[in-house]
């Protein structure tokens, strides 16, 4: 086969790049996420305050948050009540004064980083040494106060007349049901004027010198709530995308997407370090996930976009207004769901031949 060549198409100076989509062009960049609560609790500039909590607060089946404690706040000896009776032949009433305690330093740090507490419950019971039963009055009161601005929040006092049962391990004297409203902590949990109505001849009623003591016990139950005054700041909060951009030669993009948080708390990306302007993430929940849409604005300062890795951002993460009392999971999070990016200035192709 034979073929004329004209001079005037000379495909040695033929110029190989193509430029394609000059406009725009979007593509999807799917799903990431969730971040869950535990991992922002893992971060850097949060791990003194899981180190904090995190020994104190336990987790149900569900990954919700608990901060339940106990303590056994006060001890008689029966022995020792026994050398103070007048007439041992006779039944005596033993007036024991007044004790009082409070769930640890538990409430002051959740106070302290604005969490609440919601299904709280509070129980006194007592172990009873002896073989007989016996009476019991006193006066139970518990306290609430507000950490942050230390006002009692929630106060509640039940005069008790009781009867405690023969050699009772474990005998109920008041349990306290905090209504929902109440989302502090107990201050205090007392118990005054107590009077123990002691039949005659105790030394002989004492189950054993093994057993020999009057023990109060307080047990308190509770999950960890969002609360109305949470502000822990983040900075250089990196949020990994893996998009890449600079083998492809666009000017800039816009990254779209739906965030969607099962997490109670707000999420407020100040000054985002790289790319974008402030931008809210409203809080959720499990039962009520919350979807806020996001844009991001990619521009190359010059040349051509990078490849895109991901977020450096400020954030700040407060408490969600309508979530005050809705309980925290571990396993709430944020998450990005149908990402795409629109990118702009052109694709170009190059013939490396």
């Amino acid at each position: 086969m034979w073929a004329c060549e004209n001079k005037a198409y000379d495909m040695d100076n033929l110029n190989k790049e193509v430029t394609l989509f000059e406009k725009e062009i979007s593509v999807p960049v799917g799903n990431m996420g969730p971040f869950t609560l535990e991992d922002i609790l893992n971060t850097e500039k949060l791990s003194s305050i899981k180190a904090l909590l995190g020994g104190a607060l336990k987790t149900d089946s569900d990954g919700y948050l608990k901060a339940d404690t106990e303590d056994d706040f006060w001890v008689i000896n029966a022995y020792e009540v026994a050398l103070k009776v007048p007439d041992p032949t006779q039944p005596f009433d033993y007036k024991a004064g007044s004790n009082s305690t409070s769930p640890s330093g538990l409430g002051t740090l959740l106070g302290a980083f604005g969490f609440g507490c919601g299904d709280q419950k509070v129980t006194i019971s007592l172990t009873s040494p002896l073989k007989d039963a016996f009476n019991l009055n006193t006066t139970s009161s518990i306290t609430c106060m507000n950490r942050r601005t230390y006002e009692t929040s929630y106060t509640q006092s039940v005069p008790l007349e009781v009867e405690v049962p023969r050699s009772a391990n474990t005998h109920v004297l008041k349990e306290f049901v905090l209504p929902d409203n109440v989302t502090d902590m107990p201050s205090e949990i007392q118990l005054e004027n107590v009077v123990l109505q002691l039949p005659a001849n105790l030394p002989d009623r004492i189950r054993s010198s093994r057993y020999s003591n009057f023990t109060f016990n307080m047990t308190y139950t509770g999950y960890v709530t969002a609360g109305s005054g949470v502000s822990l700041p983040i900075n250089d909060y990196i949020i990994n995308f893996n998009i890449p951009l600079e083998s492809f030669s666009f000017s800039d993009a816009q990254l779209t997407m739906n965030v969607v948080s099962t997490l109670p708390l707000d999420s407020e990306q100040n000054e985002n370090i790289e790319i974008t302007e402030g931008v809210v993430i409203k809080g959720g929940s499990p039962e009520k996930p919350t979807v806020t849409p996001v844009t991001f604005q990619l521009k190359a300062k010059q040349g051509v976009l990078a490849d895109f890795g991901g977020i450096k951002a400020n954030i700040t993460i407060s408490s969600a207004p309508d979530f005050a009392k809705t309980r925290l999971t571990l396993k709430g999070g944020i998450s990005v769901q149908s990402a795409t990016a629109t990118l702009r200035g052109g694709l170009t192709i190059y013939d490396n031949e």
